[in-house]
């Protein structure tokens, strides 16, 4: 249940207190109200009946009828009842009736008081006579040291119970009035006092939403100003330092997320506090997804999690080599996980810092595997060069013998410059395509085929095949077009040698799905299809000695597939072997 607000508590308070403190003095106003009625009755009965005492004292001895006599008297001068009472109990005079008639007094208890010794009897009860409450007063009579009788004398209390009651209700309605008084004041102070406090709890609920704008000016006692003063300069405090750590927040989350590094935090528990986007990605998740979730739900890597193990238990893990698998290829990581601490060295969790060297990895065996290609390819005619030469150095060899090895030196020399020559092209298109050098303009795209066609036509009616080209004639392209050339020539020349005599190989140009084709097309051998994934690969052969016999250096498809990138584009085969092969080189079209 809800609570009440500290108006209603102080009002409460308030009107509660004023209630109990009205109520309490009004009681008290009336019991003493009513003490000091019945005193004042007391007294007057009391007086009444020491003068009536003198009057029938006298009367004790000489003539005891008389005391009727007196009554009747008194009666008729309007004094309250008085009765005239013999020590054995039977009346004497009664002012309202005839003494005969009445009964014994004597255990009346004003009486019994009297014959006690007490000074005098008082006693509040119905009278029996008369019907009606009555305050009866006794006193003694005393006839030379001896008790001679009690004259009593009594008021009915109709009238003093009216007055009380009257006034009473008086005190009462003054209570009120004064209880309605309390509560307005109450409302008053209340709302004087509360009004401050209501005001600084909504700053506080705006400061507590982040909204430290507000200021808090308050006017009445020295203890509130002082309050609204300190909460001010609370949320200046607050606004000014919140704002520095979002600012270092915003600075570091801007740092790392633009990280090309994983970075991953983890609480003591092994949840995941945080991640960067590229830790998603190299994890196959999404940071939203991550987030709160145990790393053993994310990443079902042993590895990785005992190396979490080991930096909890307060090892200094170095970096660690993780492969971890998915859908498409292995992918390699280097993680190094440190301890995350408290400014106390207090230890909360992990921070793992992940790196993908698989393109790295990748690179380094491409590295290796160039190397070890380049450095056979170089052997091979480097070998014959050196061999051939020894042998003409010995001088025992004759005119025939030596222009047949002067001639294989000078081949194998050509083969030497072509690889040479065809490495260096390709270094000059990867360090232009990467430093944006390759120069471009608007060319046709069938000029340049017929260019290439021209170029290699020689080579084509020596083996007795036909070139044909077609489509292209309205094709105009942003392109390099002396490297565009190479390329045609290049796949023209690799369908010439892995084709048969007096085929055709065929030069298509066409638009496609907003991309330009060039195709070329032939009727050769064909290439088996575990060879296509690698076919563009420097040095790559799929056969070997008939490559070598065809004067080739391995590198023609490697400068194709280089010159088409530098144009945005790609290339790919398709190819069966016994029914030939078709390059096509895909290019922008706009």
């Amino acid at each position: 249940m809800k609570s009440r607000g500290i108006f209603w508590h102080i009002l409460v308070s308030f009107i509660a207190l004023s209630f109990v403190m009205l109520v309490g003095m009004a009681t008290y106003a009336v019991v003493v109200l009513e003490s000091m009625y019945y005193r004042s009755v007391e007294e007057a009965l009391l007086s009444q009946a020491r003068i009536i005492q003198t009057r029938v004292l006298p009367l004790l001895e000489r003539n005891p009828e008389g005391i009727q006599g007196v009554c009747m008297d008194l009666k008729s001068n309007g004094v309250s009842r008085v009765s005239v009472i013999f020590p054995d109990g039977h009346v004497a005079g009664d002012t309202q009736e005839d003494p005969g008639v009445m009964e014994n007094h004597a255990g009346r208890p004003e009486v019994q008081a009297v014959q006690s010794g007490q000074g005098h009897g008082m006693a509040i009860r119905k009278s029996k006579t008369l019907n009606i409450d009555m305050m009866y007063v006794a006193v003694p009579m005393i006839v030379e040291g001896r008790p001679a009788g009690v004259i009593r004398t009594a008021m009915p209390l109709t009238l003093l119970l009216d007055n009380y009651r009257k006034m009473r209700l008086r005190i009462l309605a003054a209570a009120g009035a004064m209880l309605l008084v309390s509560v307005l004041l109450s409302l008053i102070v209340s709302h004087r006092i509360s009004r401050p406090l209501m005001t600084m709890q909504q700053a506080s609920q705006q400061f507590a939403r982040g909204d430290f704008s507000l200021r808090v000016h308050l006017s009445g006692s020295s203890e509130v100003e002082s309050l609204a003063d300190s909460m001010n300069w609370m949320a200046a405090q607050l606004d000014e330092r919140i704002s520095t750590i979002q600012e270092q927040q915003c600075r570091m989350e801007s740092i790392i997320s633009s990280m090309r590094e994983g970075v991953v935090a983890l609480d003591y528990s092994n949840l995941i506090i945080t991640m960067n986007q590229a830790a998603a990605r190299m994890l196959g998740t999404s940071v939203e997804q991550a987030t709160g979730r145990m790393l053993e739900e994310v990443v079902r890597h042993q590895t990785l999690c005992n190396l979490v193990s080991e930096v909890r238990g307060g090892r200094d893990m170095p970096e660690s080599n993780v492969t971890m698998y998915d859908a498409s290829e292995p992918r390699n990581f280097q993680v190094r996980a440190t301890p995350l601490r408290t400014a106390g060295k207090r230890m909360i969790g992990v921070l793992l810092v992940l790196n993908d060297v698989t393109r790295l990895r990748s690179l380094e065996k491409i590295r290796r595997e160039f190397v070890a290609n380049v450095s056979h390819e170089l052997k091979t005619p480097v070998t014959a060069i050196q061999g051939f030469a020894e042998t003409l150095l010995n001088g025992e060899n004759d005119q025939e013998t030596i222009n047949r090895f002067l001639e294989i030196i000078r081949r194998q020399t050509g083969r030497l410059n072509a690889i040479i020559e065809d490495l260096l092209n390709l270094s000059r298109l990867e360090r232009d395509r990467e430093h944006g050098e390759i120069q471009m303009g608007r060319f046709s795209l069938r000029k340049v085929l017929d260019n290439a066609v021209q170029c290699c036509r020689h080579e084509a009616e020596r083996r007795g095949m036909s070139l044909e080209v077609e489509g292209g004639e309205e094709l105009k392209l942003d392109m390099n077009a002396e490297l565009m050339e190479q390329a045609v020539v290049n796949l023209i020349n690799n369908a010439l040698k892995y084709s048969d005599e007096n085929k055709t190989v065929r030069i298509r140009a066409a638009i496609e799905r907003n991309e330009a084709l060039i195709s070329v097309t032939d009727e050769g051998f064909g290439i088996a299809a575990e060879h296509l994934p690698r076919l563009f690969e420097r040095f790559y052969r799929v056969d070997k000695n008939r490559s070598r016999q065809m004067g080739g250096t391995g590198l023609g498809l490697a400068i194709v597939k280089h010159i088409v990138m530098a144009h945005g584009g790609r290339v790919d085969v398709e190819s069966e072997p016994g029914k030939g092969s078709c390059f096509t080189i895909h290019l922008p079209a706009a």
